[in-house]
């Protein structure tokens, strides 16, 4: 009788540890996740990327939305077919195309180009639109520097480019004199620069999903191989699917959830 009653509360131990973690699992996935925005860094004319195609297939397969960053001197050249891809992916709507600067900066370089002076910097954005409307027909309406810190003068020269509405990576604080809505760095896509790991971002982004309406992910596909590198990217993307995350880009997100506000 005592085993009896001792298999009885096991049992019931059981079957509330397991309604607990299902109530848990389910609470997890009706939690309101928030929207991602890709932020895909260092893109420059190249014959032929294979880790960048392969990046970019994997999220139009998948009808995923991302953002790539075009660093301006790759528009200097003519490349006739870059420029075409470009465009086509433009008018599609699933890629955003932002400003990453201009310079193609080396390890020699002794400060970024947004660290520098007003008048450098106001030179350097506009002469990014002014090639990207000569040779894509549009000009860029988001910003984030390429291995550059910024500086007080980044602001003032950033509150001049009128088409430029977001800037990823600024400080919230600089929001009203730059004029830009600004998207802070919670969460990247690699834990350590060109180093995806899916099980860190896992732990990181369950910390922090309920704290933000949106996260900015950074990531650089020139970085990854076909190797672990990019298994732990595909993993994170197969992730935020699980978890139906909706996909935007930074404009897109600004238009949508943040311009129309009252």
């Amino acid at each position: 009788m005592h085993m009896k009653k001792l298999m009885i509360c096991a049992a019931l131990a059981l079957a509330i540890t397991v309604s607990a973690a299902q109530n848990n699992e389910n609470s997890e996935k009706n939690a309101k996740h928030p929207v991602i925005i890709l932020k895909l860094d260092d893109m420059t004319y190249q014959p032929s990327n294979d880790n960048w195609q392969r990046c970019l297939d994997l999220l139009a397969k998948n009808k995923i939305k991302c953002a790539v960053g075009i660093i301006g001197f790759s528009l200097e050249k003519d490349h006739p077919e870059y420029f075409k891809w470009i465009k086509e992916q433009h008018e599609s709507g699933m890629i955003e195309f932002w400003c990453h600067g201009y310079r193609n900066r080396k390890s020699s370089d002794k400060s970024g180009e947004f660290e520098e002076s007003y008048e450098s910097q106001k030179e350097t954005l506009e002469k990014c639109q002014n090639l990207a409307k000569a040779k894509l027909g549009f000009t860029f309406k988001s910003f984030g520097p390429h291995w550059s810190g910024v500086n007080a003068d980044t602001v003032r020269a950033i509150s001049e480019i009128p088409e430029i509405t977001t800037w990823m990576y600024g400080d919230p604080k600089d929001a009203g004199k730059s004029k830009k809505y600004i998207y802070p760095r919670f969460l990247g896509l690699e834990y350590k620069t060109f180093l995806p790991d899916v099980e860190k971002f896992k732990e990181s982004y369950n910390k922090l999903f309920k704290k933000h309406e949106c996260l900015v992910l950074q990531g650089h596909p020139m970085a990854w191989g076909k190797n672990e590198r990019w298994e732990n990217f595909v993993a994170i993307i197969e992730f935020l699917k699980s978890q139906n995350c909706e996909f935007m880009t930074p404009s897109e997100y600004y238009e949508q959830r943040v311009k129309l506000l009252p």
